[in-house]
């Protein structure tokens, strides 16, 4: 709506209901005739229940929480009212701190996701339905463009999920040993974007170190010519940072909190020689920063150019399964208690275990690009029709 919030000086004073209205960029504004008001509460409290046939608990209530809500999904009781700046709870730092642009000398590798929102989000452009069906006659408007499929994925929140993060301090906990090393490992997928770009910018853009964890061979101490990525950096903002290094892991922690985001599978650089992937556990290649790929002939390049500094270019390899094999086969050592890799009776080098291995059921299913029913994993999962699966 903020296109069209001051499109006219009526909107600064006057009654809401009388706005002129413009529906799509360059139109002339369609204006409604005027009503005479009979209820005093301001128009955004007086919207009324959907006749919609669905039996609700009540009327909404703008300014707490319903009684009869909470006891109807189990809440035990109405929760204290809490003041959020007194609050010293971990919270994660909200989305509007994930914000990194394209410096004046070039694009970095890696820039979040509200670079993109401008064009590749529904109604972005000015056209408010653009992108968007219709569930129903006169039902809600179903966002199917890119960011709105995107950022409620898993892969929009990988950077936020409380589940991996959760799992992440299990491991810290019970393999205290290989704290430091466990957390730079899990973040080179989960935070992909901050891990790789602090590496890089320690070690060098095209460090091809950065871009292999160089971490599963846990008989090694921890590398000494870099700082590795820990989960404590995703914690930092440009408010308040006081010191060098809470400034330096603001830029990173938003890289990392905006999950596998779209310069990840965009940079991906994927090898067309063999039949299948052959970079796992987050190891893939990026290609130049300059330059995104995807998957439409002739794509129109001034937009992007003029606003981020990078050329998009066709390439096939976006829909290719082995994008998607770089991060969902994970291998990763087998640890004793000790936290040392766990070497089995009669064998003389230690257990490696597949911990996800997607991609490999992928490879042996009948789905596999020269099987009896071939589709890639972006048939399924990004389908150009129909329901996501």
């Amino acid at each position: 709506m903020l296109p069209f919030t001051y499109s006219a000086t009526s909107h600064v004073l006057g009654d809401p209901e009388t706005f002129p209205t413009f529906m799509i960029t360059g139109t002339p504004p369609m204006l409604h005739t005027p009503k005479t008001r009979t209820r005093t509460r301001r128009h955004h409290l007086a919207v009324l229940m959907r006749p919609d046939g669905i039996t609700r608990v009540s009327q909404p209530r703008p300014y707490f929480p319903n009684a009869a809500f909470l006891a109807t999904f189990s809440a035990p009781a109405l929760p204290p009212m809490r003041n959020i700046f007194a609050d010293t709870a971990p919270h994660m730092p909200p989305e509007p701190y994930d914000h990194v642009v394209a410096e004046a000398t070039g694009p970095a590798q890696f820039l979040t996701s509200d670079q993109c929102v401008g064009c590749h989000a529904a109604g972005a452009t000015g056209l408010r339905f653009d992108m968007t069906v219709q569930s129903k006659p006169g039902g809600l408007l179903v966002n199917l463009a890119p960011y709105g499929e995107w950022r409620a994925s898993p892969m929009g929140l990988a950077g936020r999920d409380p589940i991996f993060f959760s799992q992440l301090e299990t491991e810290r906990t019970v393999h205290a040993p290989q704290e430091k090393v466990i957390q730079d490992l899990c973040l080179h997928c989960h935070g992909v974007m901050g891990q790789r770009q602090f590496c890089m910018d320690q070690l060098g853009k095209d460090s091809q170190r950065c871009s292999n964890t160089g971490l599963l061979d846990f008989t090694t101490t921890p590398p000494t010519d870099r700082q590795l990525f820990s989960r404590d950096m995703l914690k930092a903002i440009p408010y308040q940072a006081v010191t060098k290094e809470q400034q330096r892991d603001a830029h990173y922690a938003a890289l990392a909190r905006d999950g596998v985001s779209c310069t990840v599978c965009h940079h991906v650089q994927v090898d067309s020689t063999p039949p299948f992937g052959n970079t796992f556990t987050g190891d893939f290649r990026l290609n130049r920063p300059d330059e995104v790929y995807g998957p439409f002939e002739a794509p129109k390049v001034v937009p992007m150019e003029q606003t981020l500094g990078i050329t998009p270019k066709y390439d096939a390899s976006i829909t290719s399964s082995k994008i998607c094999g770089s991060c969902h086969t994970v291998v990763l050592p087998v640890l004793d208690t000790s936290g040392a890799p766990w070497t089995p009776p009669s064998h003389t080098q230690p257990r490696m275990a597949v911990e996800q291995g997607t991609y490999v059921e992928w490879v042996f299913s009948a789905f596999r690009d020269d099987g009896a029913d071939p589709r890639s994993c972006q048939n399924c999962h990004m389908p150009s029709h129909g329901q996501p699966a």
